[in-house]
């Protein structure tokens, strides 16, 4: 790889998020979760429940890209991928709790070569 290049990410992680709870996901992955006082609620395990995009900064995931894709229902379509290696989202306080589990789908881009291909 060369100085400036960027290796295409290898995996991402995606959420299918029903109408229902569009609003409070994405308030959860821009400003957690917070009471009424401005401070963070914790999870169950005690952890504050700070949300994705702090959690992200912690963990010097920078590099990390978030895409949003509206649905026919109304509901989101959240995918996230990484040149660094992505921990579980699971990990993250009050994450799976309120949003579920994760789908992590391997990127696979062989058929590019057959673009590029002079001579298919």
């Amino acid at each position: 790889m060369t100085s400036g290049s960027v290796a295409a990410p290898n995996f991402l992680l995606s959420y299918s998020i029903p109408q229902a709870k569009k609003a409070e996901f994405l308030e959860f992955v821009t400003e957690g979760k917070k009471k009424l006082d401005g401070s963070f609620e914790k999870d169950a395990s005690g952890a504050e429940m700070t949300g994705v995009i702090a959690w992200l900064r912690s963990k010097g995931l920078h590099e990390t890209k978030l895409y949003t894709v509206e649905t026919a229902d109304g509901g989101l379509m959240f995918i996230s991928t990484a040149n660094d290696i992505l921990p579980d989202w699971a990990t993250i306080p009050g994450f799976k709790a309120k949003f579920g589990p994760n789908t992590r789908l391997e990127i696979r881009n062989d058929l590019n070569a057959l673009i590029a291909d002079p001579h298919p």
